[in-house]
Parts: structure tokens; sequence; C-alpha cells
């Protein structure tokens, strides 16, 4: 059988097995890969979290998914500086320019710049990028809320009910400190990322988790080491007392988003 029958056969399976969108209450009409290929290197990316969506929650977060293919290639101390001088960079350059015009000027504009004592004994220069723009913001809350349900619906085998909820906080390079995020690690002792027969890229992405396998899902994404997204999603907010605090804060953080909001955040 050819790969395209193959892929034509597995579509119609994912599409007839979901009774709507694993975002919203409308009916699937598209295969969605979540994460998305443009976040791998060469986009090569294994196969596996296709998901069965509506046209509109599967192609109206291109925007969102341009940023965050962007914010995961800046590290601090400037290791990707290849990556943007080659094709793939100026390919994530000229997608994020299309897809939300201004944008990356306004990241870049106010970088905080300091010194740090690298490995080799040597005093060298990192980039913390620190986003304050109101539509950034939206755009990678809209990226999480989307990975939140997309692993729910992976983990717990059924969409995020309506009436359940994702929270979700996110660390660009300089949010998520050492601290931090050793105890995150040891409240998810799973390890989890994309693999295809012997294809694995865990350094682009891989996320530790922690389910009860029927109504909670946590955990920590990581992409290039870069950017984080930490979320806790559950089809029983009340149960959980959800919303809450994360570690490190006294009141409700992060975003919170029920099934069916994406698109409207993004207005």
């Amino acid at each position: 059988m050819s790969q395209s029958r193959i892929r034509n056969k597995l579509r119609t399976k994912l599409l007839s097995n979901e009774k709507r969108c694993i975002y919203c209450a409308s009916l699937p009409e598209t295969i969605e890969h979540f994460p998305p290929v443009s976040l791998f290197d060469r986009r090569d990316r294994p196969s596996g979290l296709e998901f069965a969506a509506c046209e509109a929650c599967n192609h109206g977060t291109k925007a969102a998914e341009a940023l965050a293919v962007f914010v995961s290639r800046i590290d601090k101390d400037e290791r990707t500086a290849g990556f943007w001088g080659s094709q793939a960079g100026q390919n994530a350059i000229f997608t994020l320019e299309r897809e939300a015009p201004g944008l990356r000027s306004q990241i870049l504009q106010n970088p905080s710049i300091s010194n740090y004592l690298a490995p080799s004994g040597e005093v060298e220069q990192q980039i913390e990028i620190r986003l304050s723009s109101e539509k950034a913001k939206n755009l990678l809350d809209a990226f999480s809320a989307k990975l939140g349900m997309a692993l729910y619906r992976e983990h717990i085998g059924e969409p995020l009910p309506l009436n359940g909820i994702v929270q979700t906080i996110w660390y660009t390079n300089a949010g998520l400190g050492r601290d931090l995020y050793e105890k995150l690690l040891r409240t998810f002792p799973i390890f989890a990322t994309l693999k295809q027969g012997k294809k694995s890229y865990p350094n682009q992405f891989g996320y530790r988790y922690n389910t009860d396998g029927s109504r909670i899902l946590a955990a920590l994404v990581s992409f290039h080491g870069n950017f984080h997204v930490f979320f806790v999603a559950s089809g029983e907010p009340e149960t959980f007392e959800l919303p809450y605090a994360f570690i490190g804060a006294s009141e409700t953080t992060g975003n919170v988003m029920h099934p069916g909001e994406l698109l409207s955040r993004l207005t």
C-alpha cells in the first residue's frame, strides 16, 4: 500500500472515531499535527500526536504557532545563532512577519543583556527575551492551550469536556529558573516525546507528565530547551479545585481556557 493511501486510511479512521473537534464543539474536518512540523529541525517530525480538529481551530492559530517557533529558537547564550542564518531560520522569520506583522521587532526591541560565566571559564553575554506585548501573550496563551488540550486527548483518550479547563503558564528563555524547573520535574515522573522507529528528538520536543488516566493531566513541556509550557487540564475542575496557584505563586496564575474559547482569545 502506498504512503498516500496509508495516510488517507489513517485520516479517515481519526475523523470517524472523533465526535467533535478536540478544541471546540464543532465537527472535525481536518487532521492536525500538534506540535506542528515547523517546530522541528528540517521539518523532520516523527509521526504521532495527530488529532481530529475543525478547520477553524486547526488553521486559525498559525500566528501562535509561528511565534512559538520563533521564541523556541532564542536561547540565552546565542548557541542558535547559526540557525538564524540558515534557510530554516529565515523561513521562521518570514512566517512570523507574515502571520503577525511587526511582532518580531517588538520582541527584539528591548532584550535584557547580561554577562555570565561560561563552562569554558570565559565571561560571555546572554540574551533574555521577556514578552510584554499583549498580542504576543495572547498568541502564546493560545498555543499553550492547544498543547494542553491535545495532550489531554492523547493521554486521557477523549477530548477535554466542554465544561473542562486547561490552565497554562509559559516561559521564554528568561522565565523558568533552575529551582522552579527542578520542583516541577519532581512532580512529573513520566517522560514522553515523539518516536518513529529510531527517529526521536527529545531535545527539540519533550515533556514530563502526571495523570490519573481519566480526569486530569498535568505536564511540563519543553521546545528546544528555550520555550517551556506548564499546564493542568481537567474535565472535572471543581473536583481538583482548578484553577489554582502554580508552584511559587500566591494566587491563581497563568491563562485559563475552556474548549471553544481558543479563537476568541486571538481577536
